[in-house]
């Protein structure tokens, strides 16, 4: 016994010239409708239309007949060569990403800096690297905070265990001065300009008062080298305004940013921040399976 079965769905529509839409008040589908007729049942007169929509069964997948064609590959190798060509690609991916993973782990956590024991008050630094080409710097970077009653000793923000100020990366420090220096009102930032690439661009800084828990935000997003912007390798940062803060640029612009280097799962592969607890390796895991599930769906409706 061979049948056929076609799925579709039938609206009867008409025009509403008020509001400019269709709709499907007063009508119903009358029992004459086929797959190419509309039979229409109104309780009143205007011009009507009809919405008819297929659907498309997916074809059956049979997975031991399609493992039994493995037993022939030379009847049909270009199946064989992409998946093995897809795999390899991502054996590698996952050895680089591995690695990344491993060099993120050593960027968490902030970095305490000389002469903070015997200290009254404590400061958290976090420095926000722009994510763009060669962003990062070799330079030693400092920094003065200025708050209302008084100036801190400049600070070198480094670290001798681990590589700080890259392309895309958040670095904490903590640094303390013998009293509390009130409400931030200005940050001095500057680097010594040495190295094999000291150009570097900063997006912002964040200091939050540890006594208070209130952070102050400075916004850069300006470079710190002597071949671009205006050549200074110096600036002096007001703390930003709630106005600033709230501004559509700034929230666009930091929005876009988090949301490829985080959110794009194809992407992220290679921007992952590395506090995320989202790592490459499952990442690079996840495209895979898109990938093939994507190849699935194909072959059930092509």
């Amino acid at each position: 016994l061979n049948y056929t079965i076609r799925i579709f769905t039938s609206k009867c529509l008409f025009f509403d010239t008020t509001e400019q839409l269709w709709k499907s008040d007063g009508c119903e589908i009358g029992p004459l409708t086929t797959e190419t007729v509309t039979h229409c049942l109104c309780n009143h007169l205007t011009a009507f239309g009809s919405d008819l929509q297929f659907f498309v069964a997916p074809n059956s997948l049979n997975i031991l007949a399609a493992l039994e064609g493995f037993k022939d590959i030379s009847s049909n190798p270009g199946v064989v060569i992409t998946i093995a060509v897809v795999v390899g690609i991502y054996l590698l991916f996952v050895i680089w990403a591995r690695r990344e993973d491993r060099k993120d782990a050593t960027k968490i956590g902030a970095t305490v800096l000389g002469g903070a024991d015997g200290r009254s008050h404590v400061y958290q630094v976090l420095v926000f690297t722009g994510a763009r080409a060669d962003a990062s710097t070799s330079a030693k970077v400092s920094i003065i905070l200025h708050g209302e009653y008084g100036t801190s000793g400049p600070h070198t923000l480094e670290d001798s265990t681990r590589v700080t100020f890259k392309e895309g990366g958040v670095d904490t420090f903590v640094v303390t001065s013998h009293r509390s220096l009130g409400v931030l009102m200005a940050l001095h930032v500057w680097h010594d300009n040495l190295g094999y690439d000291p150009s570097w661009f900063l997006d912002k800084i964040l200091i939050t008062d540890t006594q208070d828990d209130s952070v102050t935000t400075f916004l850069c997003n300006r470079w710190l080298a002597v071949e671009e912007d205006d050549g200074r390798v110096d600036r002096v940062l007001v703390a930003a305004t709630d106005e600033e803060l709230t501004k559509f640029s700034t929230l666009f612009s930091s929005k876009m940013s988090k949301n490829i280097r985080d959110g794009h799962l194809w992407f992220s592969v290679v921007g992952r921040p590395a506090t995320s607890p989202f790592t490459r390796v499952q990442r690079a895991s996840c495209c895979l399976s898109l990938l093939l599930c994507s190849m699935i769906v194909n072959i059930m409706f092509f």
